[in-house]
């Protein structure tokens, strides 16, 4: 009994530093998190302080809340150790690079249409002066002005988005998860048999012939079987 009193007293230590570590990383305070998970703060400030132990449905929903895997809390990893700093100027640099790229891609579309700076400033209804600031980078544009511009150019605002950053991969796999969510669960479940890849590699295969050798290849089936 007293080697399962000092495991339970260990382990709740390790979780409640592991739930604390992966709040500071996940940047919300106690507060922010009493208020989203309805767990009461004199719990969770326990809980962290390695007093008491959480429930694994209070887990579940920290887990969720933080955006870590559930398995994270069985590991040894710590999360806040992020060079902050660091961090932060890379994502101003990223940044910085983004409004370039974005003025690069209004000058490259002006250039397709034979459009000159200052008739298509005047077309928009946007000061020449400061138009021509958004070009050279000198300026940053806000998002309505961006929409003008793009509508200007015959463009959609998402024409502008990121697509090989690093938030550009992140928005690619976000949807390709809203794909794989869009597919009925019986689908979902057939694709993720690796067993099923023959099955699925046929199907691709079946899908890129025009439609006379399809048709070709579904009546050759059908004399097989008749």
């Amino acid at each position: 009994m007293k080697d399962q009193n000092l495991y339970i007293q260990i382990r709740s230590k390790k979780l409640g530093l592991l739930i604390y570590d992966a709040r500071l990383a996940s940047g919300k305070t106690l507060e922010d998190c009493v208020n989203m998970t309805g767990i009461p703060m004199e719990r969770l400030s326990d809980i962290e302080a390695g007093k008491v132990s959480p429930t694994l449905p209070e887990l579940e929903i920290i887990s969720f809340l933080y955006k870590i895997p559930l398995e994270h809390f069985w590991g040894d990893e710590v999360l806040s150790e992020i060079d902050l700093e660091a961090q932060t100027k890379k994502y101003k640099q990223l940044m910085s690079i983004r409004h370039r790229v974005i003025a690069a891609n209004i000058k490259g579309f002006l250039d397709d249409k034979g459009l000159l700076e200052e008739d298509f400033a005047k077309l928009v209804g946007l000061d020449i002066n400061v138009f021509q600031e958004y070009l050279l980078s000198e300026k940053e544009i806000p998002i309505p002005v961006l929409e003008i511009i793009a509508k200007g150019l015959d463009h959609r605002i998402e024409d502008f988005f990121d697509t090989q950053g690093i938030v550009g991969n992140w928005r690619t796999e976000l949807i390709e998860t809203q794909r794989i969510k869009a597919i009925p669960e019986e689908l979902r479940e057939f694709i993720s048999k690796p067993i099923n890849v023959p099955y699925i590699e046929l199907a691709i295969r079946l899908s890129e012939l025009d439609v006379n050798k399809l048709r070709s290849v579904a009546e050759g089936l059908l004399e097989i079987t008749l």
